[in-house]
């Protein structure tokens, strides 16, 4: 058997990722609005290949950074290879390096598929805390307290900026949203909407549509505008666009340590379905990144 060897992504190398990443039953892949395909168009974060000879056998990437922290978006494994552990750590090695030097402290990952499961303690990541996903069907919505001088608009493309400043204030540093991937979002979604009240911004949320079912990818509101109903506003004001498109049902999925958000939820009809995800987390010894910058 050939050596491994691993070497950083280059453009070339996108034909033998996206065979790995179709062909072969161990992989992970967390990219939100894109496949494989579209991410690697607009790759702007560490993914590092491990080879046998000329054939790829494994590869391990993460999100572009934001605030010190990262996920880890895309692994995958050779169906051929009989020790996935090392594969990974000789993968992991030059990522987590890569990513501390780029000042990353954290990185996560969330569990889609339990044949990764085995091999995360060894790479130093421990449970963290679950997803949970909600589900509402079509009925009523309640109707929110109104709220004065708050006006809903569409977004636009100029409004990017402004929802990465909310998003940022609103979440904390694992779970901000990176403008890149804001501006991916916007540009599959089916309804994003800007919350003002007075003229400056103070929340926006963001859905996707599959078939008959819509999907509430976010929901941010300013902190000093938290508790004041701006986000019931933006949630019922969803709610009713879908509904004249004939679609009345909607999933959410929000952190189990998001008690605030699961009772909103609860308020609107929606009922947790059982399809929890764990997330992961390892956080990277700042000694080591003193060591490779040295």
């Amino acid at each position: 058997m050939s050596l491994l060897t691993v070497t950083p992504y280059l453009r070339k190398h996108r034909r033998a990722i996206e065979d790995l990443t179709f062909q072969h039953y161990r992989v992970h892949t967390h990219l939100d609005w894109q496949n494989v395909e579209d991410w690697l168009n607009t790759l702007v974060s560490p993914l590092w290949l491990a080879w046998q000879g000329e054939r790829l056998v494994g590869l391990m990437a993460a999100s572009e950074p934001v605030e010190g922290t990262s996920w880890l978006r895309l692994i995958a494994l050779h169906d051929d290879v009989l020790s996935p552990q090392n594969v990974l750590n000789e993968l992991w090695l030059p990522l987590s390096t890569e990513l501390l030097r780029g000042g990353v402290r954290r990185v996560a990952l969330l569990m889609l598929r339990d044949w990764l499961k085995p091999y995360l303690s060894p790479l130093g990541f421990a449970y963290d805390e679950h997803i949970v996903t909600m589900f509402r069907g079509g009925h009523q919505p309640p109707q929110p307290v109104p709220v004065s001088n708050l006006k809903i608009h569409t977004v636009t493309s100029t409004d990017i900026d402004t929802l990465v400043a909310i998003d940022h204030a609103a979440f904390p540093a694992m779970w901000r949203m990176s403008k890149t991937d804001i501006r991916e979002a916007w540009r599959i979604s089916a309804v994003c909407t800007l919350a003002l009240h007075e003229d400056t911004p103070v929340g926006y949320q963001l859905s996707t549509q599959a078939q008959d079912t819509a999907h509430l990818a976010r929901l941010a509101v300013q902190p000093s505008a938290q508790e004041t109903g701006v986000g019931t506003v933006l949630l019922t004001d969803a709610l009713a666009r879908f509904s004249r498109r004939n679609i009345h049902a909607m999933t959410v999925n929000t952190q189990a340590s998001n008690v605030r958000s699961q009772r909103l939820y609860a308020r609107y009809g929606f009922v947790r379905n059982g399809y929890d995800l764990p997330v992961y987390i390892a956080d990277l010894p700042v000694s080591s990144a003193r060591t490779a910058a040295d």
